[in-house]
């Protein structure tokens, strides 16, 4: 509640005082408004640079994910494509060491057939037959 300035700045000392305390209130209140008014700017402005930060921050962790996605999925295929050639070697492998088998008892045949019939020749006794 104001008081009522009028009748107090009638009487002595309060007529000199009293418009000095009410211009320096009014001045007071001005720049109250003023600072509160810079404050809000100060933080609108604080606020903006914010956004702008975390908005720039965003785009970088955004560019550098999508990045890293598609090097990820680079990785998972290259896993994929190697798990599929090893796959195949290994078959390849197994494929070649059977049929290596194959030839070896083929070959291990002949040699004991013509190791029979070399003997069987040389002494009719030792052959395979009358044994």
């Amino acid at each position: 509640e104001d008081l009522d300035w009028d009748s107090i700045a009638q009487h002595e000392p309060a007529q000199s005082d009293v418009p000095v305390f009410l211009a320096a209130r009014e001045r007071r209140d001005v720049a109250e408004v003023q600072f509160a008014s810079a404050l809000d700017e100060a933080h609108a402005n604080l606020k903006q640079l914010c956004d702008d930060l975390l908005n720039t921050a965003a785009g970088l962790f955004n560019v550098q994910r999508e990045k890293l996605d598609v090097m990820e999925s680079q990785i998972k295929q290259d896993f994929a494509t190697n798990e599929e050639s090893r796959a195949n070697m290994q078959t390849k492998l197994e494929e070649s060491a059977s049929a290596a088998q194959a030839q070896f008892t083929q070959l291990m045949m002949r040699v004991t057939q013509f190791g029979n019939n070399a003997m069987s020749r040389k002494d009719p006794s030792l052959s395979s037959t009358n044994v």
